[in-house]
């Protein structure tokens, strides 16, 4: 993912929540998809040079130690 997704991103991650039952606003997935952008751990899925997924991965501390996080 680069700075150039994230507008694609936002609206794939605004309709994916809101599908199954959030309410989540544009700003909202705005402010989420900001917090954990990361080129290193941030994908997309392209077809025909347009993005049609999203993933977005963050390391957080676990019980056990490191932990992956996956959207």
């Amino acid at each position: 993912m680069t700075q150039n997704d994230i507008p694609n991103a936002v609206k794939i991650f605004h309709d994916a929540f809101n599908s199954v039952g959030e309410h989540w606003s544009i700003e909202t997935c705005t402010n989420r998809i900001n917090q954990y952008f990361d080129p290193e751990t941030c994908w997309v899925a392209e077809s025909d040079s347009k993005v049609i997924g999203i993933s977005i991965c963050k390391i957080d501390n676990g019980i056990y130690g490191k932990e992956l996080y996956i959207d």
